[in-house]
């Protein structure tokens, strides 16, 4: 049997309504994402979705969602720091507008650069996604779900695609998540590859 990998991206926070950088600072789910949530959750039963286990961020927006799926779909939780978001330096907690404007005479930050002076580079957050996603392929064959954040999820899927980090200031390709967006991936163990499936579905929220 192979490995089944499915990422979530969380449930709108109040973070995302306030355009806040987020980073690894707590914020919760609003009341239109515990619905967003709900709706997964409905959705997947419908369609006879099924996991062995979830594995989630610890961030409180990512653990009310993994709560509400798997209170609905009756699923154990692990929560694993390695796929908390990506640590935003000095601009978590601030506003987009804020931040931009602050940073707005300085040039694009390299692979190597920590993000806003003190937090992860790309690179830094490259290698913990692949690392996140290697701890995956480590466990038993099985379908498993990982409920997470946009920056984190957008690496992992660089990683597993092969595109690393660009040496220079040119801006990566990005892999966006919408709010209780999902990508599944799985991994054929014979022949030692990934393949992905579906990218950032929203289905469950028309």
């Amino acid at each position: 049997m192979d490995h089944k990998i499915t990422l979530l991206r969380h449930g709108l926070s109040t973070g995302n309504v306030k355009g806040i950088f987020q980073g690894q600072k707590d914020y919760p789910l609003t009341e239109e994402g515990i619905e967003q949530s709900r709706s997964l959750s409905r959705y997947w039963k419908d369609h006879d979705v099924s996991f062995d286990a979830i594995v989630a961020s610890p961030l409180l927006r990512a653990k009310q969602t993994a709560e509400i799926i798997a209170s609905g779909m009756k699923l154990p939780i692990e929560y694993d720091e390695i796929w908390c978001e990506r640590q935003s330096g000095k601009a978590e907690g601030k506003p987009f507008s804020e931040v931009k404007l602050h940073y707005a005479s300085q040039p694009h930050d390299t692979a190597y650069d920590p993000l806003f002076e003190t937090g992860e580079s790309r690179w830094d957050l490259f290698i913990r996604a692949a690392n996140a996603m290697q701890h995956l392929l480590r466990r038993p064959a099985g379908s498993y779900l990982v409920v997470s954040h946009g920056a984190i999820l957008g690496a992992a899927l660089h990683a597993v695609l092969g595109i690393s980090p660009s040496p220079g200031r040119v801006r990566p390709i990005r892999l966006g998540f919408a709010n209780t967006g999902y990508a599944v991936l799985r991994f054929d163990a014979p022949d030692a590859r990934w393949e992905l499936h579906h990218l950032n579905v929203t289905c469950h929220l028309l």
